[in-house]
């Protein structure tokens, strides 16, 4: 049975090292032999080729030497034994046992193999088997090639497992990087799929369970709004203001308002039932005509307020000057949540320390600064990054982009949501302001940043479906607004 990839959520995700012990394990309560779970996972690549192109009567496959090429001898065993024309292209001889006597079977239905691409390569449909989980190094000797023309081929590509060359537990290409029109992965989703450049390496992706029953507990947990609606706040019959949660805001600098504006709509809009903004004098006016509802001091020196928030957001439009570092320092001396984002973000940088009972929304960039690392440190191996951060600050941490990664020090959960649409200023403001009102509706920092994702990648997508470009952050206020109370 196959299930779109973005449908079998939420999910435990396995890295290539786990996967490997569970198949093993998986099969055996099954009472199947490694052979046998092949043969199950080439012929549900070979079912959804005949799905995807129904018409297609000429195959090119690509077959590694691993366990990705026994899957993709299978596949061609069964083209050629429904009369399809099947030009098969090793990297090299198998290497596993499961492989070599799918290699056989294939041989004995007629199959023959070719040592390099035929010129021309007239085909359909190119079926991608060179490389599967676990790759964690450049590509190189005869697969090298191979990889190259499936990221230069304008055929349609149908990938087994994952794409040849995508990281499976990362995201990272190692290579070249193309597009596949349809990935068909098996057993569980692989994280590498669903974040960091994986996120645009198919068209089409689909789970495949191969009839097992997969049970585990493992690090990394997919999961999307739908999974995580539960986490929402609710009102009793008899809420008053106080009851739905208390926000201070502290940032919008001077000449960075918008920032702060964007982020107190926010937090109206998620159910904060009072929100104050603690803000620049000279942004004072504009954050007072965002909204009605905002709570606005505009002040040099931080304010003697007898205000007493449930929650404190800092960071969006803090800038990095005298003025931010002092209302920075004042905002962490809270003794409640906190959600630390944007410029807050860099002077925690620029003098780190644990920062428990918070939670940090970094970007690639700031991740970056916060290890003292690259950006491309940082995008090759998301997982790996977010751990790190939640360990070094104590804190739970949201790392933003394509496959958002929350984790609380021990678990990592990766978000399926969002869009292309989002990608404009202004959404990180959004976000924090989302969060905020969450924790001061008195989720966990951890639920809070969940939910939190969840909800504004949620309304990203629909407020981007009128189309992709032209999408403003303010556009998911209306969103956010329906998704918190459906």
């Amino acid at each position: 049975m196959l299930t779109p990839l973005l449908k079998a959520l939420p999910s435990p995700l396995p890295t290539a090292a786990e996967l490997k012990v569970l198949e093993k394990s998986l099969a055996e309560a099954a009472g199947l032999s490694l052979y046998q779970l092949m043969e199950r996972a080439g012929l549900a690549a070979y079912s959804l080729l005949r799905q995807r192109w129904p018409d297609a009567k000429h195959l090119l496959v690509l077959a590694g030497s691993g366990n990705n090429g026994g899957d993709a001898y299978v596949l061609a065993r069964h083209a050629v034994e429904d009369g399809l024309q099947v030009t098969l292209v090793a990297s090299g001889d198998p290497k596993a046992a499961e492989a070599r006597q799918a290699c056989e079977a294939f041989y004995q239905k007629g199959g023959q193999l070719l040592a390099q691409l035929p010129q021309p390569c007239l085909a359909d449909v190119v079926v991608d088997g060179l490389l599967g989980m676990g790759l964690n190094s450049e590509v190189r000797g005869k697969v090298q090639p191979l990889q190259q023309f499936l990221a230069q081929t304008a055929l349609p590509i149908l990938s087994i497992d994952v794409p040849s060359g995508l990281a499976s537990d990362t995201g990272h290409w190692w290579g070249p990087a193309f597009m596949a029109a349809a990935v068909v992965t098996f057993i569980f989703p692989k994280a590498g799929l669903l974040t960091g450049q994986g996120r645009a390496s198919w068209q089409q992706a689909w789970l495949a369970t191969l009839e097992l029953s997969p049970n585990a507990t493992v690090a990394i947990t997919a999961c999307d709004f739908d999974t995580l609606t539960a986490l929402r706040p609710t009102r009793k019959l008899t809420a008053h203001k106080g009851d739905s949660g208390r926000l201070l805001l502290v940032g919008g600098n001077l000449g960075m308002s918008g920032a702060i504006r964007l982020a107190g709509h926010a937090a109206l809009r998620t159910g904060a039932g009072l929100v104050k903004v603690f803000t620049h004098p000279g942004s004072a006016l504009a954050v007072m005509l965002e909204a009605a509802e905002l709570m606005v001091v505009g002040a040099e020196q931080w304010p003697d307020d007898a205000f007493s928030p449930r929650a404190v957001a800092v960071g969006p439009g803090l800038g990095q000057n005298p003025w931010a570092q002092s209302f920075f320092d004042k905002a962490l001396s809270y003794p409640v949540p906190k959600v630390i984002d944007a410029d807050a973000l860099n002077l925690l940088a620029a003098h780190p320390r644990p920062v428990p009972n918070s939670v940090l929304t970094p970007h690639p960039g700031e991740a970056a600064r916060l290890l003292g690392t690259t950006i491309q440190d940082i995008e090759a191996d998301r997982p790996g990054a977010v751990r790190a951060l939640a360990a070094r600050y104590q804190s739970v941490v949201l790392l933003k982009g394509a496959g958002t990664l929350v984790c609380d020090g021990n678990n990592i959960w990766l978000l399926a949501v969002g869009s292309p649409a989002m990608a404009v200023g202004g959404m990180g403001d959004v976000l924090s302001g989302i969060i905020g009102a969450l924790l001061a509706q008195g989720l966990s920092p951890v639920n809070a940043a969940l939910l939190g994702a969840a909800l504004h990648g949620e309304a990203g997508r629909r407020a981007g479906e009128s189309g992709v470009i032209g999408t403003l952050a303010s556009d998911l206020f209306v969103w956010v607004r329906k998704l918190i109370n459906a």
